[in-house]
């Protein structure tokens, strides 16, 4: 059995060595490899923060709802035009994207608007992420039980 502080640094663990594969852009393989472990941290993230919300929903919370409302099931929530396990997935796959654009822009075009795109994609996908961890109330469980 693996310790907890190690179990739980595992899906950051393989984003961040899955991501610095994905930057170095060595070869083809270490490519697809960093692939494979940005997209097997996001997917253990995911799976793990929809096991411990402490609402279980099966839609995204609507557009402008607040904590009190997050988890509750309505016609905005329903009517959602994402599905969830792509709406789940959504931050990683723009940090992936602001990687690609990175990736094109150290290999073909030095140009300020990719810079610019890589910059709006990493921090959208950051700042997403972090609000789905502190919309589902995981600041508030690690602050309880300390």
């Amino acid at each position: 059995m693996l310790p907890k502080t190690f179990y739980e640094a595992l899906p950051y663990l393989y984003l961040a060595v899955g991501s610095y594969l994905l930057l170095s852009m060595q070869t083809a393989l270490l490519w697809g490899c960093g692939l494979l472990l940005y997209f097997a941290g996001a997917l253990i993230w995911i799976r793990r923060a929809n096991h411990r919300r402490p609402i279980q929903a099966t839609q995204p919370p609507p557009t402008g709802a607040g904590p009190g409302r997050l988890g509750q099931a309505t016609s905005q929530a329903a009517a959602h035009p994402i599905p969830p396990r792509i709406y789940e997935l959504l931050p990683f796959v723009y940090i992936l994207t602001g990687y690609l654009c990175y990736g094109y822009y150290r290999l073909m075009v030095h140009s300020y608007p990719a810079l610019v795109a890589i910059a709006l994609f990493i921090t959208a996908g950051a700042c997403a992420w972090g609000m789905r961890g502190y919309h589902r109330g995981y600041h508030r469980t690690r602050a309880a039980t300390h």
